[in-house]
């Protein structure tokens, strides 16, 4: 075979025995009914009730910083912050392929 043919394999071909001409053959699962917009059964956050989401405000300890600069360390995180309290942890958004950081981070603080 050439570098440049390619293999075509023939459908699958489904006997029926004869005794059985009441059964009906179905060769895959049917494919799903797609939802209409607006009706998707997880609500996106904006869509929740304001109270849920000025309860989860109340009782969060996490703090997003945006906007740092890409030589930003996670030492200097801790310098800055600790002045506001005393903070569990910082988790620096990293890069996926070079994982150097990419600008934000979030601060996780013992208490709000």
């Amino acid at each position: 075979m050439g570098a440049h043919q390619k293999l075509v394999t023939p459908p699958p071909t489904f006997l029926l025995p004869p005794s059985a001409p009441n059964l009906t053959l179905i060769t895959h699962a049917p494919l799903p009914t797609p939802t209409p917009l607006g009706t998707h059964p997880y609500p996106p956050p904006h869509t929740r009730a304001q109270a849920d989401w000025t309860r989860a405000l109340e009782t969060s300890n996490t703090l997003y910083v945006g906007n740092l600069s890409f030589y930003t360390r996670e030492e200097q995180i801790y310098e800055v912050f600790l002045k506001c309290g005393h903070m569990e942890r910082v988790i620096m958004g990293l890069d996926k392929n070079t994982k150097t950081p990419c600008g934000f981070c979030f601060i996780i603080y013992y208490t709000r």
